[in-house]
């Protein structure tokens, strides 16, 4: 697992970084005494964490409604602890991730994939995430205002744009074959303590198109190489049992066998879905 020093002050006792995570630095909650800090970092009101640092020891406290449900406590350095308390709470065991999954994909063209076992992590940032956008007709120049440097920066929206790339659609039809559509992607990045602010950005401006296969992709960075393949269910009311979206530049796709693999990983996820749903 590879780990960023994005941000380590000197002297432990010096600033805390503005944000931690999820959460973003509550100034009015900072105790300082002669050997140690005390803070809270909160998301959308609530408390993520209360934070303690003196020379020697560090804790967190993580809490859920208001409850404790994971402390790390160590000797060493505030951004150790912090990577090792992100371990023993990965996405895919957390409760809060659960619930920023269902806030920021419910109800919306999204699909949320967070890293089963994150490969990378950052500090302050706890977790840097790709929002991957297709790009057709209809959202063309929404995604070129965002794109535009006076924007690709800034504070307002929360998210950084990184690149346009040529990629593919790929749908399995009714009848079995595979149709290929050509596209480009948008690629902007953010961190997680901007992640919503960032989504909901994207939604309100229109970014989105309501065709499933155009749908926002909101991915832990560690899962947004190109040529990655993933499928979902697609619309058969529009012809397509299962889709996915590909960025097929800066790589040596065969573009046939990508085909043949994508239609029999397809057949299979059809195949499963079928018992599950008997």
């Amino acid at each position: 697992m590879s780990k960023n020093d994005a941000y380590m002050p000197s002297n432990p006792l010096e600033d805390l970084p503005d944000y931690l995570g999820l959460g973003v630095l509550d100034v009015s909650s900072v105790e300082r005494s002669r050997d140690k800090v005390i803070a809270v970092y909160k998301f959308e009101n609530e408390v993520v964490y209360q934070v303690s640092i003196s020379n020697k020891d560090f804790q967190i406290v993580e809490l859920l409604d208001g409850q404790p449900i994971a402390t790390t406590a160590e000797q060493g350095s505030f951004r150790e602890t912090f990577f090792h308390h992100l371990i023993s709470q990965p996405p895919s065991q957390s409760k809060r991730f659960e619930r920023l999954h269902h806030r920021l994909a419910d109800h919306r063209n999204i699909v949320v994939r967070f890293a089963l076992e994150p490969r990378y992590l950052y500090y302050p940032a706890g977790y840097l995430f790709s929002l991957r956008q297709p790009i057709g007709y209809g959202n063309k120049s929404i995604v070129d205002r965002f794109a535009a440097p006076s924007v690709g920066h800034s504070d307002q929206v929360g998210f950084k744009f990184d690149s346009v790339r040529e990629g593919i659609i790929l749908r399995l039809l009714q009848n079995g074959e595979v149709a290929v559509e050509q596209t480009q992607m948008a690629d902007f990045s953010t961190t997680l303590h901007r992640l919503v602010d960032s989504v909901d950005a994207v939604w309100q401006a229109g970014m989105v198109p309501k065709e499933k296969e155009y749908q926002l992709m909101v991915l832990d960075s560690s899962l947004n190489a190109a040529g990655n393949i993933s499928i979902y269910l697609g619309e058969i009311s529009r012809g397509s049992a299962t889709f996915s979206a590909i960025v097929t530049e800066g790589v040596d796709l065969d573009l046939e066998q990508g085909q043949k693999n994508f239609r029999d990983s397809s057949l299979q996820l059809l195949e499963n879905f079928k018992k599950q749903t008997k």
